[in-house]
């Protein structure tokens, strides 16, 4: 993880991305960001080094990364993707179209 000692600031573009360096040997961090309409901090865990889209368990750390629930609520997290994304309508599956998605919006 990154300690305090390593924080990083950003901020995000017009399409909501961050983009930052990360050093090699890290592959875990914390994302901390409060929204334009929130005083709430929010913080996510994000795993850097994930297996490939099309294992379920990377398919489920995209998810994780991109702050829906799977590993906690799966077929919940799943359909909010999809719903989110426009996945319509949704399968509530970790099916290709989704796949493909995650991909799109998380990257490899």
């Amino acid at each position: 993880m990154v300690g305090q000692d390593n924080r990083r600031f950003a901020h995000t573009d017009g399409s909501g991305r961050i983009s930052i360096t990360v050093p090699k040997p890290v592959t875990k961090l914390k994302l901390r960001y409060a929204p334009d309409d929130s005083a709430t901090l929010i913080e996510v865990a994000v795993t850097l080094e994930l297996p490939p889209v099309s294992d379920d368990a990377g398919a489920i750390a995209r998810l994780e990364n991109l702050g829906y629930p799977a590993s906690t609520s799966r077929d919940f997290a799943v359909y909010m993707f999809q719903r989110d994304f426009g996945l319509v309508p949704p399968s509530c599956t970790i099916d290709d179209p989704t796949r493909q998605k995650l991909a799109q919006v998380h990257g490899s």
